[in-house]
């Protein structure tokens, strides 16, 4: 068989509503960062405020009092994002308690493929599940571990059942 004649192997596109969970759980894997982030810039912003506001107490010239009212700012828009990402990882953690209750396998799953490696190769996420739930891989001769089918198949269920429970499934899938 010539190169023009052999099947191309072509993938299906992924489907937006498992774009959409990857997106979830990935940043949910990353909210911790985030709230660490945004607790070191509220310290900082408030540092600062106690600073200026001893500094300048006496004396309220226009450009002290416009440097006050821009921390104060900084600092109301930096609580406000901090609230937000709270209330998002608890929505999260709902879903995910709901979806899958802890201590499940497809809650381990959950966990090795999603939430212990934010993002990257597919390969390396699946070596992670394999090392929690050894029975969804196996062995190949050169000694590395590969998907079997019950691996495929539970991460796509898994997927929809998180579709299902984050509510991005289109209505016809339904």
């Amino acid at each position: 068989m010539t190169k023009e004649k052999q099947a191309v192997k072509v993938r299906k596109p992924v489907p937006e509503w498992k774009k959409e969970v990857d997106r979830t759980l990935w940043s949910y894997s990353r909210v911790n960062y985030a709230l660490a982030y945004h607790e070191t810039l509220i310290n900082e912003i408030e540092m600062l405020s106690s600073v200026e506001n001893s500094e300048h107490n006496l004396q309220k010239d226009p450009e002290t009092v416009q440097s006050s009212e821009q921390l104060s700012l900084a600092l109301k828009k930096a609580k406000l994002r901090q609230e937000i990402l709270l209330k998002k990882k608890e929505t999260i953690e709902k879903i995910l308690d709901w979806v899958f209750p802890k201590g499940t396998e497809k809650r381990k799953f959950v966990e090795a493929y999603w939430l212990s490696y934010a993002g990257g190769e597919a390969r390396i996420r699946s070596s992670l599940v394999f090392s929690v739930l050894p029975f969804l891989g196996e062995s190949t001769e050169d000694g590395s571990v590969h998907g079997n089918r019950n691996f495929y198949y539970w991460r796509n269920k898994i997927y929809y059942e998180l579709a299902e429970g984050f509510g991005y499934l289109p209505e016809q899938i339904l």
